[in-house]
């Protein structure tokens, strides 16, 4: 307590900070679902590995973090575009690892201009993708128009820096919803 306070004032110091803590708790409570799209999970690549780690560490801070992979609604008929698009609607954030990923890159065209997915999108990059049709194109677009991209330098995925910006992505988004009172 800092000194001088009268007896009221402490109490009410006491009364703030349980408030206080008792709010940082209730935010650490809203859960997000959290897709993570990249290099197929059974692989034995270090992408697919970090994929896996996302995916991991999400859920343990309290997220439904997923695969599409792993989502089997058992729809008929239907293309993986058009599932793909359903589950990027229901979501509350899309982690995509394109190194080296034919099908997250597609589908990163396909969705991340979509005017409900793209703010949705977190798209981590190597730096060397920049120059190349993509990062002049829709990946430019996703970057200037919702800030949703991160190029990384060769290394980041062996340092975890690629893991700690997914993470931190979400954690930000997870306060944003809670101090905006949950989804719409």
């Amino acid at each position: 307590m800092p000194p001088g306070l009268t007896k009221e004032a402490q109490e009410e110091r006491k009364r703030f900070e349980e408030a206080y803590r008792a709010y940082l708790e209730e935010a650490n409570k809203v859960a997000l679902s959290v897709l993570v799209w990249g290099q197929n999970p059974m692989g034995k690549t270090r992408l697919a590995n970090k994929r896996i780690q996302i995916r991991d560490e999400l859920i343990e801070l309290g997220h439904n973090a997923m695969f599409s992979e792993d989502i089997d609604l058992s729809v008929e008929g239907l293309s993986e575009k058009s599932k793909e698009f359903a589950q990027a609607r229901a979501a509350d954030l899309i982690v995509i690892l394109l190194e080296d990923s034919p099908g997250a890159l597609a589908e990163t065209h396909d969705f991340c201009n979509h005017p409900e997915i793209g703010p949705k999108v977190y798209a981590m990059i190597p730096d060397k993708y920049e120059a190349g049709y993509s990062g002049r194109g829709a990946i430019k677009d996703l970057d200037e128009a919702y800030g949703g991209v991160y190029w990384y330098e060769e290394g980041e995925i062996q340092s975890c820096n690629v893991r700690t910006r997914a993470i931190a992505r979400a954690e930000a988004l997870r306060h944003i919803v809670h101090r905006h009172g949950g989804r719409k």
